[in-house]
């Protein structure tokens, strides 16, 4: 569930940062059903995942070796900036029970 930090982005809009588990590998998890408007959302897969990678994209995202569909995040990796109108428009699956993606919503 996306937390209100207080910190501003530079043009002024609220930030709210979050972290999901993928509870079950290979099951698409939404980030959130909240109705929450932004302009963009940053996403880096959490450093202490598995070595394998995370996907995030629409309710179709597979992170399969060999059939991924969406972006691919990396632990360690720098965060990936996706231009969406909502946070409930994405969704992550994993490779790995219990992984987790952070993000960052800025309005």
């Amino acid at each position: 569930m996306p937390v209100n930090v207080g910190p501003v982005s530079p043009s002024g809009k609220v930030i709210q940062t979050g972290i999901i588990t993928v509870t079950v590998a290979g099951v698409p998890h939404r980030l959130t059903t909240a109705d929450v408007s932004c302009s963009m959302v940053l996403v880096s897969a959490d450093i202490g995942n598995t070595e394998g990678p995370m996907v995030v994209g629409n309710s179709d995202v597979v992170a399969a070796s060999g059939a991924q569909r969406g972006v691919v995040v990396v632990p360690g990796n720098a965060p990936v900036s996706m231009a969406v109108g909502n946070l409930s428009m994405l969704w992550v699956d994993a490779m790995t029970d219990g992984d987790k993606l952070c993000y960052v919503v800025i309005g």
